[in-house]
């Protein structure tokens, strides 16, 4: 059964800056519990960059879960003209909010709230359930399979700028990340 709209109604997510301490508090959450999710497979976010750095120019996009907002990141840096992201874990989204503040981050259930309107809607794998829900609300998502076929590069060009530049967007995490890891 499929939960209606009006039925879940997401958390409004107060405004923040980066640098203060609702922020600085998203922050130390997301750097201590849930750390992984800093983590790059390059080769995969490459894939995903060459496809919408080709793709999103003069779009929107909605980032279907978030996580720390590479995706996001990415769309915004190759121009697209509006981000929407979508994510379940409110941490996450104050601390999106604080380091993006000119995109629309909602605190909500992709699977339980009708999607916002935009031209490409953007995944970091998913299920077939996903995809089924894709279907029947008849919206087209990139990649259109549960898992990204990656790209492999050469040697002499590993990492791609918008992932570079997401890395030094977000430096104030792996700053915090490598102080508790040691």
């Amino acid at each position: 059964m499929e939960i209606q709209p009006n039925e879940y109604n997401p958390i409004p997510i107060p405004e923040v800056t980066e640098g203060e301490p609702f922020w600085l508090l998203a922050l130390g959450h997301l750097t201590r519990h849930n750390s992984k999710i800093f983590q790059l497979d390059t080769s995969k976010y490459d894939a995903y960059e060459t496809w919408i750095r080709d793709n999103v120019k003069d779009k929107t996009v909605c980032v279907l879960g978030t996580g720390v907002g590479t995706l996001l990141h990415l769309a915004d840096y190759y121009g697209a003209k509006k981000c929407i992201g979508l994510d379940s874990d409110n941490w996450i989204c104050v601390y999106l909010k604080g380091l993006y503040p000119h995109m629309e981050i909602h605190n909500s259930n992709y699977y339980k709230v009708e999607w916002p309107e935009a031209d490409i809607y953007l995944h970091n794998g998913c299920t077939q359930t996903f995809l089924q829900r894709a279907e029947n609300l008849n919206k087209k998502v990139f990649p259109p399979v549960c898992n990204i076929e990656l790209v492999m590069k050469t040697r002499d060009d590993l990492i791609t700028d918008g992932v570079m530049d997401f890395s030094d967007t977000h430096a104030r995490a792996y700053q915090e990340l490598g102080r508790i890891n040691g």
